[in-house]
């Protein structure tokens, strides 16, 4: 029988570390006492998630032995897939051993899109191995806990993957990405996600638990409308007061770029404070949310540019209301993100 854990793998990567600080946050100032467990490959960069009361592990994702101990007294984990060249195999091992512990409830992290990826990839000469990977490790979930244990939460971009194109606005006065100008993409600010999923985790399992309503097993996270090359000029040329294109450039090209981004000196750490004044609807950002260059690993830039190339065939542009009915209110527009944090963008350039 599992004991109240909540697990989070993949807790040193940008999505993994906000969701363990706002899960934390919450806790702390909640009345649950449920215990926190956060697996990771390296604890390096994690003292303010330990600092909050959680249970930092180091694991070897491909020992099965090091992951059972692990995820012992599991009752429910978020499961953010390893942006690594052993994603599946390391996959298998967590969600395996989750099987055998016993776990209630798994929620897998994933991209809009990676469906379409599978419907249209005969007519498709690109490579798209990784998104394959997600999708294939939705249905594995799915598989091993059934329809009324398990959902999936589709993801798009983050605006706050924006300030790592900072340098290029003030170098180039452009932003590029490997997307066709007109394509539509959605795009979301990752605080507003986490929230989303905080209040998924919590009142949504106590409906499901008490057989309020059924269980719903597939989330799509999306604004209210989805983003273009063109508005994303218009948008940094309004706020910065500078001239801002939007510019196509090729994979190879944004490779180069975001690898570049790793060595530079404004992306090392966090910002500022780690406490948010109003973590419910700050105007600014909060710095668990901010995109240090440690998280830009080769796997990760890879599935980046997977993520640009399923914008660019238009298999990500669409709409749900799936995020706002989470929040309770609409996640904030992509405008006003920037509007918010403008000395951000400035400070980064």
């Amino acid at each position: 029988m599992s004991q109240d854990t909540w697990t989070f793998s993949n807790t040193d990567s940008l999505l993994g570390y906000a969701f363990a600080f706002y899960f934390l946050e919450k806790r702390n100032n909640g009345t649950s006492k449920h215990n926190i467990r956060l697996l990771c490959r390296n604890k390096d960069g994690l003292e303010e998630l330990e600092r909050l009361g959680g249970e930092v592990i180091e694991v070897d994702y491909r020992n099965e032995c090091d992951i059972q101990t692990a995820i012992a007294g599991t009752r429910f984990l978020m499961f953010n897939p390893e942006f690594s060249g052993k994603r599946i195999w390391e996959a298998k091992t967590l969600l395996n051993a989750s099987k055998c512990e016993g776990v209630e409830y798994v929620t897998i992290t994933s991209f809009i899109g990676v469906d379409r990826v599978l419907r249209e990839m005969h007519n498709n000469k690109h490579d798209f191995s990784n998104m394959v990977e997600y999708y294939h490790l939705e249905e594995q979930v799915r598989h091993l806990f059934g329809d009324d244990n398990h959902c999936v939460v589709r993801l798009p971009f983050f605006s706050q993957s924006l300030y790592y194109f900072s340098p290029m606005i003030e170098k180039e006065s452009m932003i590029g990405m490997p997307v066709d100008t007109k394509a539509r993409w959605p795009i979301l600010s990752l605080l507003d996600v986490v929230q989303g999923m905080y209040h998924l985790w919590t009142e949504n399992q106590i409906k499901r638990l008490n057989h309020i309503e059924s269980n719903k097993a597939l989330f799509q996270f999306t604004s209210a409308y989805n983003q273009d090359g063109k508005g994303l000029s218009i948008i940094f040329s309004e706020v910065l007061g500078r001239t801002t294109q939007y510019t196509q450039i090729s994979a190879s090209n944004m490779r180069a770029y975001l690898q570049d981004i790793r060595e530079n000196e404004n992306f090392q750490e966090r910002p500022f404070s780690q406490e948010s004044k109003d973590p419910e609807r700050p105007e600014r950002d909060v710095p668990f949310t901010f995109p240090i260059a440690r998280y830009l690993n080769d796997n990760y830039i890879d599935t980046l540019l997977e993520l640009w190339l399923m914008f660019d065939c238009g298999f990500s542009d669409i709409l749900t209301d799936d995020l706002s009915n989470a929040l309770g209110y609409m996640p904030q527009e992509l405008s006003s993100f920037v509007q918010n944090n403008r000395d951000q963008f400035r400070r980064l350039q």
